[in-house]
């Protein structure tokens, strides 16, 4: 895990019944802005994903390597971006999965 105030990203691929799914890949770690007020997530759309689904983990005590997250499901949707309806206050983690209907 990347320590506070930075973020990862993490690739799997699964079938359309949620099996099949390969190793998370990971990405070289990117620094994170900060941000207030109300935001908008963006991500680049790979070639065969129909729809995402965004997640976040409440990271107000500690992110390590030995964290075990809580991931809830905060969207699924068909955009390349999501834009925060609250200003929720505090330190989270996301990660967006790219589905497809095959």
């Amino acid at each position: 895990m990347p320590e506070l105030g930075r973020s990862v990203l993490r690739i799997s691929a699964c079938n359309a019944n949620g099996g099949g799914c390969g190793n998370y890949i990971r990405v070289p770690v990117m620094q994170a802005p900060t941000l207030s007020g109300r935001n908008t997530l963006t991500w680049t759309s790979p070639v065969d994903a129909n729809y995402f689904i965004l997640e976040r983990a409440n990271c107000a005590s500690s992110c390590s390597a030995t964290t075990s997250l809580a991931w809830q499901r905060v969207t699924q949707t068909t955009e390349s971006q999501y834009k925060q309806p609250t200003t929720d206050k505090g330190k989270y983690l996301y990660r967006v999965k790219g589905c497809n209907t095959v």
